[in-house]
Order: structure tokens, then C-alpha cells, then sequence
């Protein structure tokens, strides 16, 4: 079974490799976000992921860094200059930066020593701000050579579900001016889009960059040439995703 433990007032859970060397750890009531990603580094352990400093903070609605995941947007939504406003089927709704699942607490259905299976389906508050009926499933499982990760999305509803979903990784660098020059980034993208100057819809594709390339700093934030990096998508050769949806 995976290890459970309290830190700071929430409940976590922690998955390993068969060798014991990688491991990830989950905050099921923080949006079932990863709070640390350990991966081997040679002969020693080393976390991957960065948080903020208000992370276990229960007072602060912010992405606490870590690896949160969104839903049911990725980014911002703008419906005649009203920031976080979208229209469908004749209504006006109103949804935060990057959803609401990074916010909502997750269930805990199934779990071994290297998986676990969390879920959020809907409830009030999200049909305030999405009015579907869903179930979204995301299986981790940590084996020796990484994280993978089998996404689930059902409609129990009639209509068509429209969502936008994906991961929000902090990882942890060196500080500029102190190796952060130095990162690599490396992964494998199939489109690339560029955002408007509000990044609130997407505009056009771009072709794609060469990877793997160095990633320029500027103020201590990652940025490539052209179009703004895209944070809401799983990005990262530690973790293989695979999607399904009905």
C-alpha cells in the first residue's frame, strides 16, 4: 500500500518504485497535486519539484507550485473584456485562471505500494462554474525509469462536454545567475499555438522549436522566442500520459 502521512494539516499520500529509488508524493485535498517528485540522480535522491512558500497554507487560493493539475482550463477565459467570464448555451458563467480542479480536493479510490488512483467528479461548486455532470480519473503509477500517469474523462451528461485539461509543473532549478542558465528543456510536442497579448484564446499555430533547447531567463521566468510557453500541458520526460475521454 502507499504510505500515508500528515504534514502541516493535510493528508498525503506516497507511491515508490519497485528499487526504492524514485517516489512521488500526492496532497489529495490540495487538488490532488504532487507536492514532491524524487527521482534518482546517480548514486543520490533528487526533488524535482519546487514549492511556494504558502503551499500548505489552507487560507491562500493560489497554484502552491509543487505539480498541480488543471481543469476544466488551462489559462485565462474573457467574454467582452469581463476577465474569467465565458457564454455557453446562452448563460454567462464565470470560471477562475486554470479551472477549479487544482482548488477542489480529490478522492483516494484505489492505491498500492507504486499507484494510486485519484478522482474528482463534480459537485455544487463546480456546476456553479461548469455546468456538467463528470468524472475525471488520474492513475499515477511510479516505476524505476519514471512517472506515468492514465487519464480518464467521462460526460454523464447529453451534451457535448467542451474542457481543456493539463499539468501545471514547478520545477526546481538552480537561481539565476547560479546554473539556472544551464537548464535543459527536452520533450515532444506535436503542435504549437500561439496565444493572444490577453492569453485568453488561442490565435494561430506556430511551427514548432527545436529541442532541446536552453531556456533564456528574464526576471527569473522561463521564456522561449515567439509565443509564451505553454505551463498547462505535460511537458516533462518524467511523465507519460496517456488520455482517454467518453
Amino acid at each position: 500500500m502507499a504510505q500515508h502521512k500528515r504534514i502541516n494539516g493535510f493528508e498525503t499520500c506516497t507511491i515508490a518504485s519497485s528499487n526504492g529509488l524514485n517516489q512521488a508524493t500526492f496532497v489529495p485535498e490540495r487538488g490532488g497535486a504532487i507536492s514532491s517528485i524524487i527521482m534518482a540522480n546517480g548514486s543520490q535522491p533528487r526533488e524535482l519539484l519546487y514549492q511556494h512558500d504558502f503551499f500548505w497554507d489552507k487560507t491562500i487560493d493560489d497554484l502552491p507550485g509543487g505539480w498541480p493539475f488543471c481543469f476544466p482550463v488551462c489559462a485565462r477565459l474573457e467574454r467582452q473584456g469581463r476577465r474569467g467570464a465565458y457564454l455557453y448555451d446562452g448563460n454567462i458563467y464565470e470560471m477562475a485562471i486554470h479551472g477549479f480542479s487544482w482548488s477542489e480536493p480529490w478522492q483516494v479510490e484505489a492505491e498500492t505500494d507504486n499507484s494510486v488512483l485519484l478522482v474528482l467528479r463534480d459537485n455544487d461548486r463546480t456546476r456553479a462554474q461548469y455546468p456538467f455532470s463528470f468524472e475525471v480519473k488520474l492513475h499515477y503509477e511510479m516505476n524505476d525509469d519514471g512517472l506515468i500517469c492514465r487519464q480518464s474523462y467521462t460526460n454523464f451528461g447529453d451534451n457535448a462536454m467542451p474542457y481543456y485539461a493539463g499539468f501545471h509543473p514547478y520545477f526546481k532549478t538552480p537561481l539565476p545567475q547560479q546554473g539556472k542558465e544551464q537548464v535543459i528543456l527536452n520533450y515532444q510536442p506535436t503542435e504549437r499555438f500561439q496565444y493572444n497579448a490577453e492569453l485568453t484564446d488561442l490565435v494561430g499555430r506556430q511551427d514548432l522549436f527545436a529541442l532541446p533547447t536552453p531556456i533564456p531567463v528574464q526576471f527569473g521566468i522561463p521564456t522561449l522566442p515567439g509565443a509564451p510557453l505553454l505551463y498547462g500541458c505535460s511537458c516533462s520526460a518524467l511523465l507519460r500520459s496517456t488520455c482517454y475521454t467518453t
